[in-house]
């Protein structure tokens, strides 16, 4: 609580008028604060760890879309860095598999995040691979390495690099910051799923981490509801010309899993691929170009091609999710569909495909916001059709501070706001929307630790009350609105908690004005912010 203050104070500090040299001592104040609260969500995981307190939940999950998510989320800070970030998950690795999701989310953030951190050209690949465990028909090791071209680790820092508190030697390892526990709590979690962790690098030219992990196969009735993988009808010749390595390596292992006939090189040497390709009486059906590269040379390629082909030729350009502006460019060259970074499996094969939905991934089209093609532009018009009604929000929390912070970023975004101080009164007002006599929420955030009555029996109480009314009077009653958990108990198990009674949805404390946004941008849909980054999806982030 004291830091959601701390931080959420500064966050609307930002928003008012300040002087040059005042924002550089708010923007310090929240710098530091982040970082202490870092510090101190890995010094309770590696506390509660270490007391043995850490239970492993079990349930079916897609680990490739685990792997997706945190790729994503972590993307923009490597892009800021302008660094590549690729990922590749082999066809071995079964779809959905039994095991505690969060805590392997865990583990691939921190190394992700790391290796991020240890990088400054070049970029990061991410890979899952997977064997079956010998001597079992149900268990599969699962592989997730983090490769990156940093700056690379002695001998003397691989063998401490996993002790608490320990860093990489010297002013380099200083300098980029962390408390040392990261990998640390990673490598427990990791030995706690039956695996390890291990790093092999050199000096000055990169590191390679991974983490193995024993997992049980799920199934057939504990299947999660993932889409299955798209099925090209087609065998196509796709030329992959690029010069960012990390990515070119990663979209030609997808297309040859595929089945697919692939040619990846670099820009320089695609002119002299194409014509070898028209030798061997394999031309070019789609040619993948990065939209850093250069235009001219890429409409001349797509030129080339269809001179060698009966067929059209279709062109993609690959563009990070927060820099599209290059995309008319090619537009203009021939290049009519895109791929959003870091490139999803499906959305890649659907582009490909010559019977794709024409509105998804189209140049010039509605913009996405995420890796699946819906976009900013949509959003914005789902919003000027619905502006007539704010939306409504029901905030119970009894720290004044914390219901100041809410209440105003709420407010500051249009939203219409009702505070209560505790969960009783929460479930009277909100049995109130249910009878007609007040008009009715879009979103109720629910505080878990409050007097009289706590959140969480809070929301069963307000789940139950919907039930009852809506048997007794049919289904005219307005819809309970969804519950968000507002809490700075951030454990994965205080989450599942959460749930189980019934919320939707989990924010943790300190949270900042884009947290709150992101979150009302996925469970309110008709009110949407300028903000570009606060339209991302959130689910990326749970």
């Amino acid at each position: 609580t004291p830091m959601n203050g701390i931080m959420g104070m500064s966050s609307l500090l930002r928003e008012t008028e300040l002087s040059d040299e005042q924002r550089t001592y708010v923007a310090a104040v929240d710098q530091s604060a982040r970082v202490l609260v870092t510090l101190i969500d890995e010094i309770l995981d590696f506390s509660k760890i270490e007391a043995g307190k850490v239970v492993l939940q079990e349930a079916p999950f897609a680990i490739a879309e685990t792997a997706q998510s945190v790729v994503e989320l972590l993307s923009p800070r490597a892009h800021d860095k302008g660094l590549e970030l690729a990922l590749t998950v082999e066809p071995s690795v079964v779809r959905t598999l039994i095991g505690d999701e969060a805590r392997i989310r865990q583990i691939l953030l921190n190394l992700l995040s790391n290796a991020i951190k240890f990088t400054d050209k070049g970029g990061i690949a991410v890979a899952v691979t997977g064997r079956s465990v010998a001597g079992s028909d149900h268990h599969m090791c699962v592989s997730i390495s983090v490769e990156d071209s940093g700056i690379g680790l002695s001998r003397d820092d691989m063998e401490r690099l996993f002790r608490e508190f320990e860093q990489a030697e010297g002013a380099e390892g200083r300098q980029r910051g962390g408390t040392g526990l990261g990998l640390a709590i990673s490598q427990r979690l990791a030995r706690a799923m039956q695996g390890d962790i291990r790093v092999s690098s050199t000096p000055g030219h990169g590191s390679v981490f991974v983490a193995d992990i024993v997992l049980r196969e799920a199934a057939r009735d504990d299947f999660t509801d993932v889409p299955g993988p798209f099925a090209l009808d087609e065998r196509l010749n796709v030329l992959i010309a690029m010069d960012r390595e990390f990515e070119r390596r990663s979209i030609a292992h997808i297309l040859r899993s595929a089945g697919q006939r692939v040619i990846a090189t670099s820009m320089d040497a695609a002119f002299a691929a194409l014509a070898e390709a028209a030798e061997a009486g394999e031309p070019i059906d789609r040619i993948i170009v990065d939209v850093e590269s250069d235009a001219d040379i890429a409409g001349r390629l797509l030129e080339t091609a269809a001179k060698a082909t009966s067929g059209a030729v279709v062109g993609i350009v690959t563009v990070n999710v927060l820099a599209r502006s290059g995309l008319a460019t090619f537009r203009d060259k021939g290049y009519q569909r895109y791929l959003i970074r870091p490139v999803r499996v499906r959305s890649l094969l659907q582009q490909l495909s010559s019977c794709r939905p024409a509105a998804t991934g189209t140049v010039g089209a509605r913009e996405p916001h995420n890796a699946e093609g819906s976009g900013s532009a949509a959003l914005a018009a789902d919003a000027a059709a619905q502006s007539s009604s704010a939306t409504r929000v029901l905030l119970v929390e009894d720290n004044e501070i914390n219901a100041l912070l809410a209440r105003r970023i709420l407010e500051s975004s249009g939203c219409v706001v009702e505070h209560r101080l505790d969960g009783q009164a929460a479930v009277a007002c909100v049995k109130e929307t249910f009878d007609g006599t007040r008009p009715a929420f879009d979103l109720v955030l629910m505080d878990i630790n409050m007097p009289r009555l706590d959140g969480v029996e809070a929301t069963r109480a307000i789940r139950v009350a919907h039930q009852e009314i809506v048997h007794s009077a049919g289904p005219q009653v307005p819809a309970c609105p969804p519950i968000i958990s507002l809490t700075a108990n951030a454990f994965p198990e205080d989450r599942a908690r959460c749930i189980a009674a019934g919320m939707d949805d989990y924010l943790a404390k300190p949270f900042d004005a884009n947290d709150l946004k992101m979150l009302l941008n996925v469970w309110a849909p008709h009110h949407t912010f300028p903000r570009e980054e606060a339209m991302q999806k959130r689910a990326t982030t749970r």
